[in-house]
């Protein structure tokens, strides 16, 4: 694995966070605002559980790719390839 792949392994569990912080502050106020487009509610508590168990087996695999070991039966590189879209894809949703 080359060491432009490794930082970007690294890095990814905080900038994960970073990116996730501002939606735990706001997620209250989000929901409310668009309270008839979303049929139910969720609090800053829930969504930071959801979030920190969420982040917690990123930043485990992350660390297990880093040093080029298999995490859940994964390659380092097939979990990255589904551990990055998936999270785009939960962000989305």
């Amino acid at each position: 694995m080359n060491s432009k792949l490794k930082v970007l392994i690294i890095l990814f569990p905080f900038l994960y966070l970073l990116h996730d912080l501002e939606e735990i502050m706001t997620i209250e106020s989000f929901i409310e605002a668009k309270s008839t487009l979303i049929p139910f509610r969720v609090t800053t508590g829930e969504f930071a559980l959801a979030f920190t168990l969420l982040w917690i087996v990123a930043s485990i695999g992350c660390i297990k790719a880093f040093a080029g070991k298999p995490f859940l039966k994964m390659k380092p590189a097939t979990y990255l390839s589904f551990l990055v879209p998936g999270i785009l894809l939960a962000n989305g949703i």
